[in-house]
């Protein structure tokens, strides 16, 4: 958003600058709400078809600038201290804006003659922008302290109307920009300005002219400003409006047969009688602060195996207990029940340390055993249960994502912080999305992140339940519609599709073909990438194959700089066309589409 900003404002900027002509004028003046002007027509008869309007007005010395705009229904002419006329026949909604040059000091004179060929009665808007010569600026405005008079009649104040927007004309001006308009020149002086030396009213110009052109930043300002609102109204309270747990206990019935107006029996908070009882404090009613002291008391059975468990099944594949997510008389039974008493008991001792425990199971030699597998111990044990070969399983989507990243060297290890947005399809979120609510609530469109925030690990991907993240969701990670205790892996073609064309991961292959060709050799090169993407260098038969392939992708690209520059750009390099990064670029893209890459084996 960032990059795409400041390119808006570098192509802005000359298009709005003013010819050589134009900057010798003097400056535009600003000119007047219309809602501080009145539309007025002469009292003696509101349906006559033409009338006169006449205003005097005294300045303290000649002015330095003046501008005039005017419109009338629906045809008029204007007369300034008896100048030149300068007359309007066009629709009422079409303003005139003329530059007026024989103002003087002292006494001035405006004389109007309206005329409305319809069946609607003359009408007049005026709006008059004076500047001094010290830079100050008046505005004269048409309204009751005017005079008016229909033909033959004398001279009375005129009838106000109502500012503009009443009827019956209402606020349909139309008024079009150019670079010499004042909207314009004032985008030109702000964007003229450095960053720094921009004023609040600056930013807010130049923020609402990119709004005009860019959608997503659009929302994204609409979002500021909603929250702006939000904190205000908490500062100027005093109160912020936070979610917390206010525990207010309230009686408890058994209802007969379900039904919530006959309440039976009254009973009260505890923990199911097989199960050792809950503690309370000091005889009070227990609490949810109670139960969480009872789920992680060092003697309780139940929390510390399911947590071992789920992390056995992170780095193994599979459970100690298969079934992680039914721990009950359904679920399948330990496969190895003393290991799996022991390792809970060794959490619990060593205060829950989680770090401590995955360290131990990793520096493990069942850990370190090869994945490879012989015939005899497949028709023994198929699915590795007895552990007797190290598993081998396809990684999580997030870590999928990371290991990419960290082999590429752009991971983000950041933590903490609030969510990132990661590249998506566009529209996927509108597909979804509530229309008709501010779009700051019903997060109707995805907006990307920029910089070093798009390479932040996958856990702080934000997640839109009813569309998750698409490169996600085709690695089999959960909607998170309900939970998931055990994910199940499958092998598809959309999984390969992905790792070669998401935008991530070409960035991720852009990435570590430049850190290959830097190694100053193919053979350094491939070399290079292999360790940092399959953790081995690779074998004759895989050097070879790599370094004709890269070959091959120069002689191609060099041929064809067009398409190695579309390729770069997907992969996040403005104007490169390189034909050698492009080749070392999808020199990587194999590496990181290796079944070595997305497999822990």
């Amino acid at each position: 958003m960032a990059r795409i900003r400041d390119e808006w404002e570098a192509r802005t900027l000359p298009a709005l600058a003013p010819s050589p002509k134009e900057a010798a004028k003097p400056a535009d003046l600003p000119r007047v709400p219309h809602s501080s002007a009145s539309w007025i027509w002469a009292a003696d008869d509101k349906q006559a078809a033409k009338a006169l309007f006449e205003h005097r007005f005294r300045l303290e010395g000649e002015p330095s600038a003046a501008q005039l705009l005017f419109t009338c229904d629906d045809a008029c002419t204007i007369k300034i201290n008896g100048g030149q006329a300068i007359e309007k026949k066009s629709l009422w909604m079409e303003p005139k804006v003329v530059r007026i040059t024989n103002l003087k000091e002292g006494e001035n004179h405006i004389e109007i003659s309206a005329t409305n060929d319809g069946p609607s009665p003359a009408g007049l808007l005026v709006s008059l922008a004076v500047r001094a010569d010290d830079g100050t600026v008046k505005h004269f405005v048409s309204s009751s302290a005017w005079s008016a008079k229909i033909v033959g009649a004398k001279w009375k104040p005129a009838a106000d109307l109502g500012q503009y927007g009443s009827a019956p004309w209402g606020k349909k001006i139309q008024e079009k920009g150019s670079p010499g308009d004042v909207g314009n020149k004032a985008l030109y002086l702000a964007l003229s300005k450095p960053k720094l030396k921009r004023s609040k009213a600056d930013w807010k110009t130049v923020n609402d002219a990119f709004a005009a052109v860019s959608g997503p930043f659009k929302i994204y300002i609409h979002q500021l400003n909603l929250e702006e609102k939000v904190l205000s109204k908490t500062a100027q309270s005093g109160r912020a409006t936070v979610m917390v747990m206010d525990y207010k206990p309230r009686d408890t019935h058994i209802l007969d047969r379900g039904a919530y107006d006959q309440p039976g029996e009254k009973v009260t908070a505890d923990g199911p009688a097989i199960l050792p009882l809950l503690n309370g404090s000091d005889g009070k009613a227990k609490t949810r602060l109670e139960l969480a002291r009872w789920l992680v008391d060092p003697a309780h059975p139940l929390t510390s195996r399911v947590i071992v468990n789920r992390y056995w099944q992170m780095i193994f594949g599979t459970g100690l207990v298969k079934t992680a997510e039914d721990f009950g008389a359904q679920g399948e039974y330990p496969s190895h029940p003393e290991l799996l008493d022991w390792l809970a008991a060794d959490f619990v001792e060593h205060g829950w340390d989680l770090r401590r425990t995955l360290k131990q199971i990793v520096m493990s030699e069942t850990y370190a055993q090869s994945s490879k597998a012989t015939p005899d111990s497949l028709e023994l044990d198929p699915y590795n249960r007895l552990l007797a070969r190290a598993p081998r399983f396809r990684l999580g989507a997030e870590f999928v994502r990371d290991s990419a990243l960290l082999a590429a060297g752009l991971i983000n290890r950041d933590l903490g912080g609030p969510s990132v947005h990661p590249y998506q399809p566009d529209g996927l979120w509108a597909e979804i999305s509530h229309y008709g609510y501010p779009a700051g609530f019903t997060s109707q469109k995805f907006l990307p992140g920029s910089g070093r925030a798009l390479y932040r690990r996958s856990m702080y991907t934000a997640w839109k339940r009813t569309s998750p993240p698409p490169s996600m969701a085709i690695f089999d990670a959960p909607s998170r519609e309900t939970c998931t205790v055990r994910r199940l892996n499958t092998n598809t073609p959309l999984q390969a599709l992905v790792l070669q064309n998401d935008p991530q991961f070409l960035e991720a292959a852009r990435a570590l073909g430049d850190l290959m060709a830097a190694a100053g050799s193919a053979e350094k090169g491939i070399t290079h990438g292999a360790r940092r993407v399959l953790g081995r260098g690779p074998t004759a038969r895989e050097l070879k194959i790599l370094s004709i392939a890269l070959t091959r992708y120069q002689q191609i690209f060099e041929s064809d700089t067009e398409k190695a520059q579309q390729l770069l750009t997907a992969a996040g390099a403005q104007d490169s066309g390189d034909p050698n990064q492009t080749a070392w670029m999808l020199v990587a893209s194999t590496l990181l589409n290796m079944d070595e890459a997305v497999t822990r084996q």
